[in-house]
């Protein structure tokens, strides 16, 4: 698609090209201009000035354009005609200005116009600049006593093939530019498939559990007591979708910011505060320790929490009577450890990594690290190792 006039700056930046020929032929033929084979008729210069304003306008309406110069061309000739003037009717910078508007008219429509309608469009304004030369010679370039006449059909020969080359390579961007919007496109759809998986399977299974609780409770007191539970897990799972929807909508926004999109699991800065916090909302003892950790970039502080928050996740889906998950995250100057492991025994359906597993791993692979999950005694444990040298992982340094 062609795009738009934006004003001066638009004529300026866009199209100075074309403004700048158009310029210098004017310029050009009011110098030499004295001394020309003949006199110009009253038509002549309007005419050469229309070829080079619709040079100019080309790039936005490249067939209307070539048309509009092809019907010019073929009605000054028979103009020419009717009064029987003899010799060129176009010499000097006059010349040279009709027929750098003609060449550049057939570059744009080449270039730009629609496949279906730039062919037929281009052979007729070659053809009308054929009839209208064979008619009678139209372009001398020199002012001198015979002076050389120019070739058109060479010369918009010339532009056609300038055209095609700029066409090919418009085409050529447009694809590459198509292949990384997919690129980013792809790249987000994972982004957001792993924020709304780490998002549903959080706050849902901390429902189904508490719902199995109060199913199985002894008492109908036991199980009263766990309803305002169920429904505040539910309402922060309401808030957390919305939340979601939200960034959907603003999508622009939340590439632009740094963390989590969902508003879930933001790091503050203090990351042994955030596990803390975290650990506060499970339903087992989770014990935190965090040693050598400090100053970490967002990006990372953020890969941590939802990992431990994934983690944390399946051990409430997967894991039978756990009673104890420990979180550990040590680091030195060059990298991060992080370790998620409970003590219960893993469930058959556990041997089906989930979705939830394979966001982790590309968690930390986005990070340049790795992370590998497996049995750990009588539990399972999740290990991440993510480095920070040579990529700024802390604030501080």
């Amino acid at each position: 698609r062609v795009g738009r006039f934006g004003g001066w700056s638009a004529l300026t930046g866009q199209h100075w090209p074309v403004a700048l020929v158009v310029v210098s032929a004017f310029t050009a033929e009011a110098m030499t201009l004295v001394g020309g084979p003949g006199e110009l008729s009253a038509w002549q210069l309007p005419f050469a000035a229309a070829l080079g304003a619709a040079a100019v306008a080309a790039t936005r309406y490249p067939v209307a354009m070539a048309c509009g110069s092809a019907v010019l061309l073929v009605g000054e000739t028979v103009l020419a005609a009717l009064v029987a003037e003899p010799g060129p009717r176009l010499f000097g910078g006059i010349a040279m200005t009709a027929m750098a508007g003609l060449c550049v008219t057939l570059l744009a429509c080449v270039r730009y116009a629609p496949r279906r309608r730039a062919v037929p469009t281009a052979v007729g304004l070659a053809a009308a600049v054929l009839v209208a030369s064979n008619l009678r010679p139209v372009f001398q370039v020199t002012t001198a006593e015979g002076g050389l006449e120019s070739q058109p059909l060479l010369l918009l020969g010339i532009a056609a093939a300038g055209g095609l080359f700029l066409r090919q390579r418009d085409h050529v961007r447009a694809r590459d530019v198509r292949v990384l919007v997919e690129g980013a496109r792809q790249s987000e759809r994972l982004t957001l498939a792993r924020e709304l998986h780490d998002l549903v399977a959080y706050h849902l299974t901390g429902i189904i559990v508490q719902a199995k609780a109060a199913k199985r409770a002894s008492s109908p007191d036991v199980a009263q007591r766990v309803m305002p539970d169920i429904e505040a897990a539910g309402s922060e799972a309401m808030t957390a979708m919305r939340r979601l929807v939200h960034t959907l909508r603003h999508i622009d926004d939340a590439q632009r910011g740094v963390g989590d999109t969902t508003g879930e699991a933001q790091p503050t800065g203090d990351l042994d505060a955030d596990l803390r916090s975290l650990a506060a909302g499970y339903r087992l003892p989770v014990v935190v320790a965090v040693d050598g950790v400090g100053g970490l970039a967002p990006d990372i502080a953020g890969s941590v929490l939802r990992i431990v928050r994934e983690s944390l996740t399946n051990v409430g889906k997967h894991a039978q009577a756990p009673s104890r998950v420990d979180v550990e995250v040590t680091g030195d100057e060059r990298s991060l450890s992080l370790s998620v492991r409970d003590n219960g025994v893993r469930s058959s359906a556990a041997k089906d990594p989930g979705y939830g597993l394979i966001g982790m791993r590309e968690r930390a692979q986005l990070l340049g690290g790795r992370l590998r999950a497996g049995p750990a005694g009588r539990g399972w444990e999740v290990r991440a190792e993510i480095p920070l040298v040579g990529r700024n992982g802390r604030g501080d340094r």
